[in-house]
């Protein structure tokens, strides 16, 4: 059975919502229930509130303009909706119009059906805020007790080729399991990378040159473990282990094998944004333009 049966896809009014509706496309191919959900952000969101070309931001305190962006709203949910049922006709499919907080609304959608993922947009890599403070996709990713897919503006999903970022963590195989899952279903390539850290490389070294090799051969093992157990289950796999930034060489790797998905693993839900930032996925969010998928543990 496809890991994605129940799928809960947020749209907007932006370009990024465009890129979902392409990607998502993909991820609902084997969905048994689809949700797409649009959210106008009301009064007491702190989400920025939709601009007007060439005026200021909008007063949702006005009824008149609440329906504006209301029948925008639901425009963009049809059109999805349309190209959604084509691809997947017989998923049960479902819209919701919301008011209030995004990543509230998306949520409260993604808990009521018992979500497996929730499907986002990324802004432009120019329009996204350097440490992602208030987004919609980190906070889902802080929050939420499901899988978050966020993909970027101008990409597409694609399980041809899928990176998994692996280190020996529970999380770390937790989302190695989720990604042979997917790959297994596409019957795609799976790669793992094992990164070991610039930090870690330099308290290593100051243990000599033999705890600097053994550290390296540990990277190169957890890679080695992850892409055999992929081998055992009949799924193509390859092992890659790196020195350097973990996000950078995760973003790097991507690129190099031309990945359509970057698969990371998360500490769980903690409801703590704190706990998010300065995080490696979160980092990797900010500067890739493959989507990625953050795995709950």
């Amino acid at each position: 059975m496809h890991p994605w049966q129940n799928i809960v896809v947020g749209v907007d009014l932006g370009a990024e919502s465009r890129a979902v509706a392409v990607g998502a496309m993909c991820a609902m191919k084997h969905a048994n229930r689809i949700r797409a959900v649009s959210v106008v952000p009301g009064p007491e969101s702190t989400d920025a509130a939709p601009q007007h070309p060439g005026e200021g931001p909008v007063s949702l305190g006005e009824s008149d303009t609440a329906k504006y962006l209301g029948n925008l709203y639901k425009e963009a949910l049809a059109k999805f909706q349309e190209k959604a049922v084509r691809s997947c006709p017989s998923a049960n499919f479902e819209t919701r119009l919301a008011y209030g907080t995004v990543y509230q609304r998306l949520l409260e959608a993604a808990e009521e059906i018992d979500a497996d993922v929730a499907v986002v947009g990324l802004p432009s890599r120019e329009g996204r805020d350097t440490r992602m403070l208030g987004r919609t996709p980190a906070r889902l990713i802080g929050f939420c007790a499901c899988d978050v897919l966020a993909i970027p503006y101008e990409s597409s999903l694609n399980l041809d080729r899928v990176l998994v970022a692996v280190d020996g963590s529970a999380h770390a195989k937790k989302a190695a399991e989720k990604a042979r899952a997917l790959v297994r279903e596409s019957g795609g390539v799976l790669h793992t990378l094992s990164v070991m850290s610039t930090r870690d490389a330099h308290i290593t070294s100051l243990a000599g040159k033999a705890g600097l090799e053994e550290s390296i051969a540990e990277a190169e093992s957890q890679a080695n473990i992850e892409a055999n157990t992929a081998k055992e289950e009949g799924i193509e796999a390859y092992p890659h282990a790196a020195k350097g930034k973990a996000h950078l060489k995760i973003v790097e790797k991507a690129k190099e094998l031309d990945a359509g998905l970057i698969v990371m693993g998360s500490h769980g839900r903690t409801g703590l944004m704190r706990l998010l930032l300065g995080s490696v996925a979160q980092r990797v969010l900010e500067t890739t333009d493959r989507p990625v998928l953050v795995v709950r543990s």
